[in-house]
């Protein structure tokens, strides 16, 4: 039988939320990001080149859309793994606290608990 385990501790519960600001920062940089994206897409693929026959010819190169694209998420993984690495350096791991533990993360409601009791 596994014991069920509780992830963080009472610090944890503690800990300030993320400011409003910070999250509106974040909010405002999805949309203006995701803008960017749409209208560069949009942009290249009303681009006209000279071709091989030396007519002027609308750019139909989805390729270069798609390695774009996976410049770009691969870019974002790299920021992830790196916020990643420097969290891990500078804030320890959240501890386990085994079922025995008195403290849990929710109160009891009416200082009882609900269900079978254990022996």
């Amino acid at each position: 039988r596994l014991a069920s385990l509780y992830i963080g501790t009472p610090e944890m519960a503690s800990r300030k939320k993320t400011p409003a600001w910070l999250t509106a920062l974040y909010v405002a940089g999805m949309l203006i990001t995701g803008s960017i994206n749409t209208l560069s897409t949009k942009l290249q693929f009303q681009l006209h080149s000279i071709g091989k026959d030396g007519e002027e010819e609308t750019f139909r190169k989805p390729w270069f859309g798609t390695f774009n694209m996976l410049f770009a998420m691969a870019l974002v993984l790299l920021v992830e793994r790196l916020v990643m690495a420097c969290t891990a350096c500078c804030c320890p791991a959240p501890q386990m606290m085994a079922e025995s533990s008195k403290e849990g993360l929710l109160p009891k409601p009416g200082g009882e608990e609900k269900g079978p009791k254990r022996k």
